[in-house]
């Protein structure tokens, strides 16, 4: 289980003033959602023509380290961490009235090459009644 400093800053001390540029050639991403985990900062974006799989970029000290993609093309969007299992959650539109939330382990996330397509761990599925329970 990752350790959390004592002296950790809040979200908006950690970025306010923080410039960093996303290095893409590709015009159509749009970002979503934007987790803090120890120094690192995770950014979700999804392709808004659909043609290109989901991505995570991945920063550290303000610097863009690489960038992983999901298993599909959805519109991905929040994201969140939890401490208890060190992962991230990534909420996923899904398709035929069902979304989904992904669970990747943080450490999963920092060892994937650049370019590479992350291991998901679970899913969770809502289904139409909004009943939500888990799909792998």
């Amino acid at each position: 289980m990752r350790k959390l400093d004592n002296n950790y800053k809040s979200f908006k001390e950690s970025i306010v003033g923080c410039i960093s540029k996303i290095p893409f050639t590709e015009k159509m991403y749009v970002p979503q959602g934007i987790c803090f985990v120890d120094g690192y900062y995770f950014l979700t974006m999804y392709d808004s023509s659909r043609i290109r799989n989901s991505i995570i970029c991945i920063f550290y000290d303000n610097k863009f380290i690489k960038k992983v993609y999901l298993d599909n093309k959805a519109h991905c969007g929040g994201i969140s961490y939890d401490y208890e299992t060190d992962s991230i959650f990534i909420s996923d539109s899904g398709y035929k009235n069902h979304s989904y939330v992904k669970k990747i382990a943080v450490d999963d996330l920092l060892t994937s090459e650049n370019n590479s397509i992350v291991n998901i761990k679970a899913r969770f599925e809502v289904d139409r009644d909004n009943s939500l329970y888990s799909s792998s």
